[in-house]
């Protein structure tokens, strides 16, 4: 089935791909919620950025934290920041984005970057 940029297959009402700009099709992922006591903080916590996303905090601004299960907990490719911030102003869970292992490694280190295109769920799973 052709589709136009910018436009969605729908399989059964559920939307599972989209055509990018490049003319790829990209899956839509699912956001879940990871658990703070579940999180890998990959970063050295900058108390100065912290404290800025929290007196600016703007739930309508904030972007899910990207990361991936490494085997013992889930490891933040980007968002270390962000749930840092939520953490101390006591949230019990983190929205996020999974990233399978094998992208984790392809974006890791460089400027290279996986498209995501999150979903936000009525009922979004906890990790």
């Amino acid at each position: 089935m052709e589709i136009e940029i910018n436009k969605v297959i729908s399989k059964k009402g559920d939307l599972e791909f989209v055509k990018n700009i490049e003319g790829k099709m990209e899956e839509i992922r699912e956001m879940v919620y990871i658990r703070k006591e579940h999180l890998v903080f990959t970063n050295i916590p900058l108390e100065k950025e912290t404290k800025n996303f929290i007196k600016k905090w703007n739930w309508e601004k904030f972007e899910p934290i990207v990361g991936y299960w490494n085997g013992k907990g889930y490891f933040i490719a980007d968002g270390n920041h962000r749930a840092r911030a939520l953490v101390r102003m006591g949230a019990g869970v983190v929205p996020a984005c999974l990233l399978t292992f094998r992208e984790f490694e392809y974006v890791a280190g460089t400027d290279k970057c996986v498209p995501l295109v999150i979903r936000m769920g009525e009922n979004p799973q906890v990790l």
